[in-house]
């Protein structure tokens, strides 16, 4: 690749023919990679939900900046289309990928295709499109906390002090509006800016001085932002009247046990470091993925090796620490919300395994160091075409058993309805009771599952048991049933105890004027 890099190298002046490069393949790959999903309609539990209209939660989850953009939005367009959701999202992740290239001041055509790229196939991002119903919301955070690392990355060479304080506020401000819309996104913001000091550190005219300064105001911008962002909350809390939920700890975010500390910290790390061995929420869900993680592992160590040419003994050092942080940085979510499990779209830190190399040979390719280039840069561009056609592939496997998914969950409730019309006295005006939560089918098959599911996928036999149910009954079939209340099921407990569970006979009885369903 060193070779196909340097016969494609362009004038660092010209940052126009980068951007355009990246955001054009960044737009070309996310329809390829994406375009199954958004022809089919599919829908998830949470999305099913969100139709035809919603945003999901919002200041109750800590997405104050969300329930302001769902607002807003539902005065302009008050029906979810996933397909106009997906398009919005794609070029949305176009303008991402433009603020990465020009944050890291990559000036090369090859390595802003191959960024572009990995981002926009990257598991995180392929399960984010699950929830279409707010994926573009996401992508707005994304940009959002993007942008504050854009205006704080040159903050060093100003010197007005108000300047300084005005920029670490305006950065701060963005990743609060970023951490309003999804607050898993914050890793990925500190990763952009540890990756960005790495850069630094690979400049011969950076001082080692200026590095270390430009990284505490980093530090400083990233914790103005969470204080901005809980300030912001408690007001919107107020306002709004309502109170966090504890769903995945949110309501306990920042919250850190110092006895759990060392437990977190170790998670933290291992996750990262063995991705190459173990699975983590599906980032490396086959072989493919697996080899491909510890070839590149090996190629960072390789490029390491080459680096302190470039730095003195303190800028190395620096080097050295900041690719030690960058786990941390990566998968600090695991210590943000050390009650919540961790899935794949709250993982996108960990793309930062893919973006360190990049930056590597970027950098190690304008300044002409004497290896073998293009033997090594071919198989450095294989390494990362292999990556994006793998994770296209997963990605697809998972929508495509969605798909079959959202089939079969459709076919089971319609003949749970066909028998519930051919009950002995039904009619139409009858109201429909579910007594219980579970349905346990024996006769229920499932084929698909050997894949690695996304975090945002489920198959069927969940699907049915999901919380979504009644708005998947109502989408698809057109139909409404009630919860037995506690009152209903102490009145016709006799009754019920000689019921079966379904879909065994007489699991489905009329009394009173109502249609029973015994599910457990």
């Amino acid at each position: 690749m060193f070779g196909h890099l340097r016969r494609m190298k362009v004038d660092r002046t010209d940052r126009r023919t980068i951007f355009k490069y990246t955001f054009i393949s960044s737009c070309l790959t996310g329809f390829i990679c994406y375009l199954y999903f958004m022809a089919n309609n599919l829908d998830n539990y949470d999305s099913i939900v969100n139709k035809p209209s919603g945003y999901g939660s919002g200041v109750s989850s800590g997405r104050w900046f969300l329930s302001v953009l769902g607002i807003i939005f539902d005065k302009i367009w008050h029906y979810n289309s996933s397909y106009f959701n997906c398009i919005l999202a794609i070029i949305l992740l176009g303008f991402i990928n433009v603020l990465l290239v020009h944050i890291f001041r990559i000036r090369n055509k090859c390595i802003c295709i191959l960024l572009s790229a990995i981002t926009i196939v990257f598991p995180p991002i392929a399960d984010t499109m699950f929830f279409a119903f707010t994926i573009h919301y996401y992508m707005l955070a994304i940009l959002l906390g993007l942008a504050g690392a854009y205006f704080v990355q040159n903050i060093n060479t100003v010197n007005s002090i108000f300047i300084k304080i005005f920029l670490i506020i305006l950065s701060g401000t963005l990743y609060a509006c970023s951490l309003g819309i999804y607050q898993a996104y914050y890793p990925f913001i500190a990763v952009v800016l540890v990756l960005s000091l790495v850069r630094n550190c690979l400049e011969k005219e950076e001082d080692w001085r200026g590095i270390l300064e430009k990284a505490v105001y980093y530090f400083i911008s990233l914790l103005s932002g969470y204080v901005i962002y809980r300030i912001v909350l408690t007001l919107c809390l107020y306002v709004f009247k309502k109170e966090l939920t504890d769903y995945k700890g949110i309501n306990n975010m920042g919250n850190i046990d110092l006895k759990q500390f060392p437990e977190l910290l170790y998670n933290t790390y291992s996750s990262y470091l063995m991705l190459f061995k173990e699975d983590f929420i599906s980032i490396n869900a086959n072989l493919i993925a697996k080899v491909i993680i510890f070839l590149i592992f090996i190629c960072v160590i390789f490029l390491l090796f080459f680096a302190w040419r470039n730095c003195g003994k303190l800028k190395f050092a620096e080097l050295c620490i900041l690719i030690a942080i960058l786990p941390l940085a990566s998968n600090s979510i695991i210590i943000m919300v050390p009650e919540s499990d961790i899935r794949t779209m709250m993982s996108l830190g960990t793309i930062s395994i893919f973006y360190l190399p990049l930056i590597f040979v970027e950098k190690t390719s304008f300044e002409k160091i004497n290896i073998k280039k293009n033997i090594s840069g071919n198989i450095f561009t294989f390494v990362f075409i292999l990556a994006i056609l793998n994770y296209t592939w997963l990605s697809n496997v998972n929508y495509n058993a969605l798909y079959y998914a959202n089939k079969k969950t459709e076919n089971y409730f319609g003949r749970l309805y066909c028998r519930i019309e051919s009950v002995e006295d039904y009619n139409e005006n009858m109201p429909v009771i579910f007594i219980g939560k579970t349905i346990t089918d024996a006769a229920y098959n499932e084929n698909w599952t050997g894949i690695q599911y996304y975090g945002g996928n489920y198959i069927s036999k969940e699907q049915i048991n999901l919380y979504s149910r009644k708005s998947f009954v109502l989408n698809y079939l057109g139909r409404d049933y009630l919860d037995i209340t506690e009152e209903q099921y102490q009145q016709y407990k006799d009754e019920i105890d000689k019921m079966a569970k379904y879909p065994n006979d007489k699991s489905i009885k009329v009394i009173d004027g109502s249609v029973f369903v015994k599910l457990e």
